[in-house]
């Protein structure tokens, strides 16, 4: 991914374009074609906005030819030894390739993947059926939940008919008899329906209805209490042969009632425990599954990419034909630096800065916000969300598919200060062990500017016919730079944006819902919202948001005219101040920057290549010399 460089000038990109989406949600935006519109990202880094420059003499290559295992050993050491140099260490990328022709390794590595293979199928097919399982349970059990909410209105019912006959109040004994009438109403239709129908053509109420016509309305008014025939026979002013029937129909439900409301009782919690165990056995054997994947996901082949896979086929290696292992990754370290003689030593402050005084806008800010945060601790540049920085978020989204948000960006600050601080400042706990004390390595300079080194490496293992072995490891384009603290965090959203791919593939492939833990929802939530935004799917009914969205549309229509008013004027005010920096830079009239706030230093010329370049050179230069010393190069 392309970082901004500068300072510009003499060190200026092009202005390159990506696809343009909605920063706080990641929606598309579109033209009026219909097409993704494109929006041009500058990454020119002007005077005072930042530095990220290599030293002319830090970058190298280097093929060092080790005994086997040695090299491995050397690569160890030399990690070790970077965080001993107060360096964060991060491993970027890593892939392999193994020759068939060596049969020990290719065997090995093929063996390990179709073991990993096989036993993530198997899980798959066991998940597969724990979740048909509790799909079938679940079915009964909402079944039996929704017999046993009747039973519970109706004895909510009766309850209150109790407490109002207690009470004589006329009024409210009618209300509760109706409630109860309306409450016994299905329980009585699925006794008529799934119990009495059984009973015979001319026994059930069914049957005896073309004698009777209202014999079925005259059951349904009867109230859950014993009754005799005369109760009935006045009560409903019918027949004494009616209500006999009546009678015996009433005794019958009223034992059903009781012996099925028993059942449904003892079968929910069964099925409750089944439905629990089901359940426990789905997330169990997804949580099996997460390191088969991982492990599985982490052979990483050259040949995966289709472009890869044509360039190893004509290989000079010749690996259809040499017995040949190579791995391939890549490092990035990190420390900053003081310029010496410094004119502007940073001191170290304990206060926290607002989220206006960190660089936030107030879009931002009311993310933050809605997350806890408020404040963040200070870091040597303020403010430290620039345009550097929201540029590369979207490029981050462009390369990876990965959105990050401003709360992303305060996580990485505060990350970053903790390197910074004593351990008192940062709620570090020394006797129960819950947050660390100190960091590890040397304390970190507290400064805005860093050494950022990145080191490919390339690990060739030769199994020569004769049976001999070598390694070679090279170190392909190892370089240094002078990065300041914008481009570091960029750095560390980017690793964050990697990582967050590698766990949204495990999740999508182990069906999670929650895909987006970054202050978003999920992505099958973003699908159904938009297939279906009438329906809130967590709780299964009438999304209470799109009812109220209907009122507050209007509402919205004129406050978002006046709030995308206002933001096209400060993207037009930010675009001015962007295109003025670079007429001045043209002209060189760098001096006229001075005028424009900034965090960083703006003296290019006067301090650049004899003070700001030394730092990252001299690192570069000492590393360089440790690992030729590690190799045994002769005169090192």
């Amino acid at each position: 991914m392309r970082y901004p460089s500068g300072p510009c000038p003499p060190e200026c990109q092009e202005k390159i374009k990506i696809k343009k989406f909605d920063p706080s949600t990641g929606t598309p935006i579109y033209n009026k074609k219909g097409e993704q519109d494109t929006e041009p990202i500058d990454l020119r880094m002007f005077p005072g906005e930042g530095i990220f420059a290599q030293p002319f003499e830090s970058v190298k290559n280097l093929d060092l030819e080790f005994p086997m295992g040695t090299g491995s050993g050397v690569y160890i050491a030399m990690m070790f030894q970077l965080g001993k140099w107060g360096y964060e260490r991060h491993e970027v990328t890593h892939e392999i390739e193994v020759s068939p022709v060596y049969k020990e390794y290719y065997s090995l590595v093929m063996e390990q993947k179709e073991r990993l293979n096989s036993q993530i199928s198997s899980g798959f097919a066991g998940l597969v059926q724990a979740v048909q399982d509790f799909e079938l349970i679940d079915h009964d059990l909402r079944k039996y939940a929704e017999y046993l909410k009747w039973f519970q209105e109706l004895t909510r019912a009766k309850k209150q008919l109790d407490m109002a006959k207690e009470g004589k109040d006329e009024q409210r004994i009618k209300e509760a008899e109706k409630k109860c009438k309306e409450t016994q109403h299905v329980i009585k239709a699925m006794f008529i329906d799934q119990v009495d129908a059984h009973t015979g053509e001319g026994v059930s109420l069914r049957g005896i209805a073309p004698r009777w016509p209202t014999i079925i309305a005259d059951f349904m008014d009867l109230y859950d209490e014993k009754l005799s025939v005369d109760d009935i026979q006045k009560r409903l002013d019918i027949p004494r042969a009616e209500a006999i029937i009546l009678k015996t129909k009433h005794e019958l439900y009223l034992d059903w009632k009781e012996r099925f409301l028993t059942n449904i009782i003892s079968r929910y919690k069964r099925l409750k425990q089944l439905a629990m165990g089901r359940k426990f056995s789905i997330e169990d054997t997804r949580k099996d599954l997460i390191p088969l994947i991982s492990k599985f996901k982490s052979i990483k082949e050259m040949r995966s990419d289709p472009k890869d896979a044509a360039e190893q086929t004509y290989d000079w290696n010749r690996l259809d034909a040499q017995a040949i292992a190579l791995d391939e990754w890549k490092v990035w370290v990190w420390k900053p630096f003081v310029v010496k003689q410094e004119p502007y030593p940073n001191p170290r402050i304990a206060e926290d800065v607002t989220l206006k005084e960190a660089g936030f806008n107030k879009e931002e800010e009311k993310l933050l916000k809605d997350k806890g945060i408020s404040s963040l601790p200070t870091l040597p540049a303020v403010p430290m969300m620039d345009r550097h920085l929201r540029n590369i978020l979207k490029l981050i989204y462009a390369e990876h598919g990965v959105r990050l948000t401003a709360v992303d960006v305060a996580k990485k600050i505060q990350e970053l200060h903790r390197k910074f601080s004593n351990p008192e400042l940062y709620d570090s706990n020394a006797q129960t062990g819950q947050k660390e004390a100190i960091q590890a390595g040397p304390r970190w300079e507290f400064s805005p500017q860093y050494i950022f080194m990145q080191i490919p490496i390339l690990r060739y293992v030769l199994k020569l016919p004769n049976g001999g072995m070598m390694e070679d490891m090279m170190w392909t384009g190892m370089q240094a730079f002078n990065a300041t603290q914008n481009i570091i965090i960029g750095h560390m959203l980017e690793l964050q944006a990697i990582r967050e791919k590698e766990r949204r593939e495990i999740t999508l492939l182990l069906g999670y819902e929650e895909l987006d833990s970054k202050g978003g929802i999920s992505e099958l939530d973003k699908i159904l919202k938009k297939e279906y935004p009438e329906f809130n799917f967590d709780q299964g009914k009438i999304s209470d948001e799109w009812l109220k969205e209907k009122d507050e549309k209007k509402k919205k229509e004129k406050s978002n005219k006046i709030k995308e008013d206002f933001d096209k004027f400060r993207e037009r005010l930010e675009k001015f101040n962007v295109k003025t920096k670079g007429v001045l830079a043209k002209l060189g009239l760098n001096e006229l920057m001075f005028a424009y706030k900034t965090p960083y230093e703006k003296m290019m010329y006067e301090r650049m290549s004899k003070m700001m370049q030394r730092g990252p050179g001299i690192a570069f230069l000492e590393f360089d010399a440790w690992l030729k010393q590690k190799a045994g190069v002769p005169g090192v």
